[in-house]
């Protein structure tokens, strides 16, 4: 099974017995990391994790912040730079040596989460896709941090970007990335960062 369908199965099953969960992931890494953007991890109200946003340094602070966002119901945002050589905390002898963002949403409590099974159902079908995802917003129009954007050969397959000048370009840089099966960091400027993977 691999990350994706673990995620998934966890959300439902999380759904199903009433627990609140929220989603932790990787929208940009500068210098080093074991996990690239798009890397995920579930946390439970109860603390049971599936998936990672690292090889170990960072999951013990993300899950405190997911336990927060699960209570206040708030999107984050949490950079880790661990590139300090005085830096005990995080990435020392794990290979964690750059600068991270991690976003950390909380999930509706029993609608299904459209993008995650939308990917699900494309690879699958073994088809390609970027999922865009917005990561920081400046407060102009509509955009805003957990915003995200699901491109394919067709174009646009779903999105809850309620601004269509920025959903427009968004998919145009979600195209180049489908295309040279390269993930990248856009900034739109005015208005929002996002991650392509």
């Amino acid at each position: 099974m691999n990350e994706l369908d673990a995620v998934l199965k966890a959300v439902e099953t999380a759904q199903a017995t009433g627990r609140r969960v929220a989603l932790a992931s990787v929208v940009a890494v500068t210098g080093s990391s074991y996990r690239r953007p798009g890397a995920r991890m579930l946390v439970t109200q109860d603390g049971q994790t599936t998936g990672g946003v690292s090889g170990g340094c960072l999951e013990s602070d993300v899950m405190m912040r997911a336990a927060a966002a699960i209570e206040d119901g708030k999107v984050t945002l949490a950079s880790y730079d661990t590139t300090g050589d005085d830096d005990v905390d995080f990435g020392v002898g794990l290979g964690c040596r750059g600068v991270i963002h991690v976003l950390i949403e909380p999930l509706p409590a029993v609608t299904r989460v459209h993008y995650l099974a939308l990917l699900e159902t494309l690879r699958r079908a073994h088809e390609h896709a970027v999922l865009a995802t917005v990561w920081r917003a400046s407060g102009r129009g509509d955009g805003r941090a957990g915003n995200r954007l699901l491109h394919d050969s067709g174009g646009i397959r779903w999105t809850d970007i309620a601004e269509p000048q920025l959903a427009r370009a968004i998919a145009a840089d979600a195209a180049e990335v489908l295309e040279t099966r390269r993930s990248m960091t856009m900034s739109i400027s005015g208005w929002v960062s996002a991650a392509a993977v």
